[in-house]
């Protein structure tokens, strides 16, 4: 390598930008998040007549609010083409006292997160 090649490979780059970024969801993006994945998950199952209850924020944002090009508006985007495409899926809300477990969870779940799924369903939520 010549003291010319030596130069080049000596300068620091100018023309690259490098960003870290965090691979934690914050808890807007995680509920609506798991409401894509469960919404697909029941959908895989067959089910039909299917109510899904979840934090007043996220039932509004699916129903009213304008679509964005965040990762929150991405994932309402996914949740609405499911429910529109299935009529008989519903959502609705609980009251923030009632919904406090959730939320505790979606705080605390990117710590506990783990590369391994299951592709069974809980008996919780298995047809009755």
């Amino acid at each position: 390598m010549g003291s010319s090649e030596a130069a080049l490979w000596s300068k620091p780059p100018t023309e690259t930008i490098t960003q870290w970024r965090s691979p934690r969801l914050y808890v807007l993006e995680g509920e609506t998040r798991t409401l894509c994945v469960a919404l697909d998950f029941v959908l895989g199952m067959g089910l039909s007549n299917v109510i899904f209850e979840m934090d007043k924020t996220i039932v509004d944002k699916v129903h009213y609010n304008s679509l964005n090009e965040t990762e929150v508006g991405i994932f309402i985007r996914e949740c609405r083409i499911i429910l529109d495409s299935n009529q008989t899926f519903n959502i609705g809300f609980l009251r923030r006292q009632h919904n406090g477990v959730a939320h505790a969870s979606a705080r605390v779940a990117p710590y506990f997160s783990c590369s391994q799924y299951s592709n069974h369903a809980p008996t919780c939520v298995l047809i009755i």
